[in-house]
């Protein structure tokens, strides 16, 4: 009986050693097209061109608007009448692709320019005026924002699968308003219609993230992101539509390629 189970014995490591042999020659034969991660790369080894894709949610608090009346509303809004209003914003899926470039790598810390195009789209709606126009009356509108954004990130890898990085960016803000309309007491202002207008502004931007990696080319992130857009200014045949500022707490996962 005690040969048959050390029979057994004998097989099985004999197994399990071709295994590790095979599975090592598979792994040597592969290195060069799969390589492993490692603590501390040298730069002569990593490849500084990654591309990244971000989806998420887009919180923007209220802010301020001035809204300027450009001509009579049904007789009781005077032309050149002006207000502030409370300035709503419904909360908005984002996405994001952008492209990375590290041009300073050390053994474990690199700094990169990340420019990146995002979108968001929202739903305004302007309340609560105070002097000048009534309180009864009110603005809503669609807007879709494109945006293109200049980033300077620095990492820091505190393992090999780790990677955090911050930085501070540029944004240019394109907002594109459509369906806009003034409305009394809810309902559009009889004998106007609604209209359409774009405005370019420019911002800034700081974002927070981490990255985990699958691989040495693919990893996952999740990141913060403040961004914050000064003045859009739109223009209506019955009003004019100061945006005071435009903030933005926006939360995302993304799948970045490194080359």
């Amino acid at each position: 009986m005690y040969r048959v189970v050390l029979t057994l014995i004998g097989s099985v490591l004999m197994s399990t050693i071709a295994i590790a042999e095979m599975g090592e020659t598979i792994a040597s034969k592969s290195k060069p097209t799969t390589r492993l991660l490692r603590s501390k790369p040298e730069p002569a080894l990593r490849n500084p061109f990654y591309v990244a894709a971000n989806g998420g949610m887009a919180f923007i608090p209220t802010s301020s608007v001035n809204i300027t009346a450009g001509s009579r509303w049904d007789g009781t809004v005077l032309q050149g009448a002006s207000c502030t209003a409370d300035a709503k914003f419904d909360n908005a899926a984002w996405t994001s692709c952008r492209f990375g470039y590290e041009f300073f790598q050390k053994d474990v810390w690199a700094l990169a320019v990340e420019p990146d195009f995002s979108y968001f789209s929202t739903k305004f709606t302007a309340v609560n005026p105070s002097g000048g126009i009534p309180s009864s009356y009110g603005a809503d509108a669609n807007v879709d924002f494109y945006n293109f954004d200049f980033t300077l990130v620095g990492s820091l890898m505190p393992s090999e699968r780790l990677k955090l990085y911050a930085g501070p960016g540029l944004v240019v803000s394109c907002a594109d308003v459509t369906d806009a309309g003034f409305t009394v007491n809810g309902s559009i202002i009889p004998g106007t219609t609604r209209a359409s207008d774009s405005d370019t502004a420019v911002g800034f931007q700081a974002i927070l993230g981490l990255r985990f990696f699958m691989s040495e080319r693919f990893d996952w992130s999740f990141e913060y992101r403040y961004r914050r857009v000064e003045d859009h200014t739109l223009s209506f045949p019955l009003a004019n539509v100061d945006l005071d500022k435009i903030e933005a707490h926006i939360l995302s996962l993304g799948l970045c390629f490194h080359f």
